[in-house]
């Protein structure tokens, strides 16, 4: 797994572009699992994990921030995240501190990796109706970027409004889960994250299903997907 494009997905997901005293940037995600956000400072080199009430946040300051931004740059996925980076962008900023940062990450993002990152964010593995049978969600204020995920997945699934008509919510049910289940297997990287899914494949399971049995026409808007972010998508069949 390319863990760049994997933390990319994970940062529109959860991440925070802010402000620190009216003026500096301040950037900071927030999580239950200490062990992840050790994992993305020590990629970073810079910023502190630290206590935020009951769970934990990575902090980054100041002129540390350009290794966010280098980061970030030209790679978010996300219309609204987009925005609110070229925002932060515009704040005062503290000349460079280091020389051109070497993070090791391709200008080409792999879409499959960003995608497990931005699930083990965002993702619900649930149950629905009486025979307690799997369910997969999604929700978004985008309903461009769910709409991507759908793609990926063959055109699977459904996408509606929310009860409070803020956000979308990308919903599969049942035996199209399989395609959900295949996907994540053996790819996620936060130990909670990893438990909720072992959990979730414990349930009632229908007749395996597989992509290869989707629809033509969500076959071929997987296939420009698979194109547009340069995917090898066939190790998910």
């Amino acid at each position: 797994m390319d863990f760049g494009s994997w933390l990319l997905g994970f940062i529109e997901a959860e991440g925070s572009f802010s402000i620190n005293k009216g003026r500096y940037p301040h950037f900071s995600l927030g999580q239950d699992e200490k062990e992840i956000l050790e994992k993305i400072q020590d990629f970073f080199k810079v910023g502190a994990v630290a206590r935020q009430g009951y769970n934990w946040c990575y902090h980054v300051y100041g002129h540390n921030c350009w290794h966010i931004r280098e980061f970030c740059e030209s790679k978010l996925i996300i219309t609204e995240r987009i925005k609110q980076f070229e925002k932060w962008k515009g704040l005062k900023w503290l000349p460079q501190q280091s020389k051109k940062l070497n993070l090791n990450i391709d200008h080409t993002v792999n879409f499959a990796d960003w995608l497990t990152g931005f699930i083990e964010g965002e993702g619900s593995f649930s149950v629905s109706g009486r025979k307690i049978y799997p369910e997969f969600s999604i929700s978004q204020k985008s309903k461009e970027i769910l709409e991507k995920i759908k793609y990926f997945f063959g055109g699977i699934g459904n996408i509606r409004k929310t009860g409070n008509k803020i956000a979308w919510q990308y919903t599969v049910s049942n035996r199209l889960c399989w395609v959900i289940r295949n996907f994540c297997e053996g790819k996620l990287v936060m130990k909670k994250r990893r438990v909720q899914f072992e959990n979730w494949k414990v349930l009632k399971w229908s007749t395996p299903f597989y992509l290869s049995q989707v629809k033509k026409e969500g076959n071929r808007s997987r296939k420009i997907y698979k194109s547009y972010f340069g995917i090898l998508g066939e190790q998910y069949e």
